[in-house]
């Protein structure tokens, strides 16, 4: 059963609405499920809003995925880039939107970590100021555990590495 509006779903348009629709902004759109691409491509749709697709059915090999992320970067009219922290968290950099959302999240430490770092480049630091990281979460689920287990994972790295990460800045968006 699909539902075309929940509050997380509302949510999701009111944010894009203001970032990409009427700010004109770029943004990068991470999903971790395969029916996600589903809901969220039949809202990019409604909202009018262009947008490119990596997912693992379509896209196999890493050599598309980095095609695709090209074709985002360097097309002003591609508005979205939906792509999963497991199919290009690693090795792909990001210029052209410090818009990082996250429609939900994985346990995967790892994977949130690299993804993040996909906009967080020195290059994209200067220009851009600051990178932002929208995490949608509704309250009293199993998203509020997962949040927490990410950021106990964070706290674990700080101690070890000393090192500040942005997880703990993410804007969390909780959702009742």
């Amino acid at each position: 059963v699909r539902f075309k509006n929940t509050p997380k779903l509302d949510a999701l348009r009111d944010l894009l609405t203001t970032l990409v629709i009427n700010e004109g902004n770029k943004a990068v759109l991470w999903y971790n499920y395969k029916y996600d691409i589903v809901i969220l491509e039949e809202l990019m749709r409604e909202l009018g809003i262009t947008f490119i697709t990596i997912s693992a059915d379509e896209d196999k090999e890493a050599k598309q995925r980095i095609q695709k992320v090209n074709i985002f970067e360097s097309t002003p009219s591609i508005q979205v880039l939906l792509g999963s922290p497991s199919l290009i968290s690693e090795g792909i950099d990001i210029f052209s939107t410090p818009y990082n959302i996250y429609w939900n999240l994985t346990f995967r430490f790892d994977k949130i970590d690299q993804s993040e770092a996909r906009t967080r480049r020195l290059d994209s630091i200067k220009f851009w100021k600051s990178v932002f990281y929208y995490r949608f979460i509704m309250q009293d689920t199993v998203e509020e555990i997962v949040l927490k287990a990410l950021e106990r994972k964070l706290s674990y790295k700080e101690l070890i590495f000393g090192v500040q990460q942005y997880i703990k800045r993410a804007k969390v968006l909780y959702v009742k």
